[in-house]
């Protein structure tokens, strides 16, 4: 390949797409990966804000047909993690920093895939509680247009913070199911692992998600 694009890809894609589409200079679009006379170049990266992007009307692959094949069917709220789990990947994939979408805009996507025949969801979010307020906005809009009649979803948490708050705003949304990143139930391994939560926590919050009706 004569070039490429290191991180997020979304805006500066078509940054490259329309210099080159115009004849223009191009060597500077943040992540870019060219090729100069002394070697290959990698411009740091500069990862745009997702509200910024178009809506996403999915409507550009054949979801009913991978929904209809056993595929899971997925929806991003935000990207990017801030934990320091010394496992993950995701912050150095996806930056250490949460980068939401609007809740608007998460919901008209999962809108446009319920039009297609889809009911059956996933989260694709690291830990979809983090930040827990965003998690919250996202539920309360799903609520709002009723989504939670006519979806199931199920989310990746993280212990902490998990609340009996969240727990119930998140089933009335349509939340069937959660996968705790629990890791495990020892607290010096939890430590080791740069985990930020206790067993305590895990029991807890499984609680509150089995009172809620969740498995």
């Amino acid at each position: 390949a004569d070039l490429g694009i290191r991180g997020h890809g979304e805006f500066a894609f078509v940054s490259l797409a329309r210099a080159i589409e115009r004849g223009e200079f191009y060597h500077d679009i943040p992540g870019l990966v060219w090729k100069s006379p002394g070697g290959w170049v990698i411009n740091a990266p500069a990862p745009g804000e997702l509200d910024a992007l178009p809506r996403m009307n999915r409507n550009m692959f054949d979801n009913p047909r991978y929904f209809a094949e056993g595929g899971q069917i997925g929806f991003e709220t935000k990207r990017g993690c801030p934990m320091a789990c010394s496992y993950c990947a995701d912050p150095l994939a996806k930056g250490p920093l949460c980068r939401q979408r609007p809740p608007e805009h998460v919901a008209d996507e999962v809108e446009s895939l319920v039009s297609q025949g889809i009911n059956y969801f996933h989260t694709c979010d690291g830990e979809f509680n983090i930040p827990a307020n965003h998690a919250a906005s996202i539920c309360r809009e799903f609520i709002r247009r009723k989504l939670g009649e006519r979806i199931c979803w199920y989310a990746y948490c993280a212990p902490v913070p998990f609340t009996r708050k969240l727990a119930a705003l998140m089933r009335e949304a349509g939340c069937v199911g959660i996968n705790f990143g629990a890791d495990s139930g020892d607290e010096v391994m939890l430590r080791t692992l740069g985990r930020n939560y206790s067993p305590d926590d895990v029991i807890n919050a499984t609680r509150f998600a089995r009172d809620a009706n969740m498995s």
